[in-house]
């Protein structure tokens, strides 16, 4: 079976092997003065309700999205479990660590190191609010294809939301079309350079509102997630 990263895109019908790429897992600003926050879990009320904001997005897989980071917000501990259920999937072959779920198959780095950071984490975070959702963070799907190819029409994107004066605190774009393996990994986040950044970003208090979209470039899945705190 064919490795195949994220910079050559992948049609995810297809039983390939996923692999974190770097320069395609993009966590914070770094040309514009933006900078992503540390976690911090001093201002956390103890109970907050998922229907703050009607704004949803208009795609199903982002709308799903969107219901399942807010759960793990409202309540990290019961997704600590899951995450400990679910390292029983990491498998070892002469490449390495992967994560097997159905036809989905993930390469890790660190794998069940990584696992066991994120439970961690979880397990020592305070529910906060849900994140809402901003229809102005959603950027547009592209129609041509060859601008999955890299991540420079992403970046052209925020930065168009930046100079028109929105805050954006992280952003990234994934290509995995299920979403409960997207999210997990988004937790897990094993990735060679800053682990577990997405998710301190996800987990962060001070991040109030989300952008999600979702939807095909060419025959390649893509969905875009861009996080703000105003």
């Amino acid at each position: 079976m064919k490795n195949i990263s994220l910079k050559e895109g992948l049609n995810s019908t297809k039983s390939s092997i996923y692999k974190f790429n770097p320069t395609n897992n993009i966590n914070t600003i770094r040309n514009s003065g933006i900078q992503s926050s540390n976690m911090n879990n001093n201002n956390n009320n103890n109970k907050f309700s998922l229907k703050d904001s009607n704004a949803k997005p208009t795609d199903k897989y982002s709308r799903c999205m969107l219901e399942l980071i807010n759960e793990i917000r409202k309540n990290p501990q019961n997704y600590a479990q899951k995450l400990k259920k679910a390292k029983d999937n990491i498998k070892y072959d002469k490449k390495g660590n992967l994560y097997y779920s159905g036809k989905i198959k993930v390469a890790l780095y660190k794998g069940q190191e990584a696992f066991d950071e994120a439970i961690i984490s979880l397990e020592k975070t305070k529910p906060m609010q849900p994140l809402l959702f901003k229809k102005e963070l959603s950027i547009e799907i592209s129609k041509d294809k060859k601008d999955f190819k890299n991540g420079e029409y992403l970046r052209k994107k925020i930065n168009e939301l930046v100079k028109s004066g929105t805050s954006v605190r992280a952003f990234w774009r994934d290509i995995i079309n299920d979403v409960d393996i997207n999210v997990l990994l988004m937790i897990v986040d094993d990735n060679p350079i800053k682990r577990g950044a997405k998710r301190k970003d996800i987990l962060n208090p001070e991040i109030k509102y989300i952008g999600l979209n979702s939807g095909n470039i060419g025959s390649h899945f893509v969905c875009f997630t861009v996080l703000s705190d105003e």
